[in-house]
């Protein structure tokens, strides 16, 4: 769900690396396959020129530049599974209001190219040292008849 504002641009900003931080560097990616999966939501699989290895709950950010060279960019959550560097899956719902959104949906074709910075994120991943087991628990309150 979209919420209004003024502007939904997210500036660009260029990471820049330090001894501290390596640079993210943009890398061109290439539309592999195109699935429609509901009437607003479409995923598009990207195969990039390297194999990108990513985790869970991890996101990329999608560059598009036109050709006066205005751009937008929008980060999306990666849908597909990380056994697969070779792919990469993004599920991307189609805002009336948005950008980027609708040039995939009406645009984009297989074949094409766009940049992507990936992947980034990492505040909702649990790493397990010993493999596991992991307990979940939950609590709350129910209604009594």
């Amino acid at each position: 769900m979209a919420i209004p504002g003024a502007s939904s641009v997210i500036p660009v900003i260029e990471v820049t690396a330090s001894p501290t931080t390596p640079a993210i560097r943009w890398k061109k990616v290439t539309i592999s396959k195109i699935e429609k999966r509901t009437p607003t939501v479409t995923s598009f699989f990207f195969t990039p020129s390297v194999p990108v290895s990513f985790r869970a709950g991890q996101h990329v950010e999608v560059r598009l530049t036109a050709p006066g060279g205005y751009r937008a960019q929008r980060a999306y959550s990666i849908a597909s599974a990380p056994e697969n560097p070779n792919s990469i899956e993004l599920a991307i719902e189609k805002l009336a209001t948005g950008e980027v959104s609708p040039f995939f949906h009406e645009v984009a074709q297989v074949g094409d190219e766009i940049e992507l910075r990936a992947p980034i994120g990492g505040h909702f991943i649990w790493q397990v040292s010993d493999g596991g087991p992991i307990l979940l628990a939950g609590a709350g309150s129910g209604v009594a008849p």
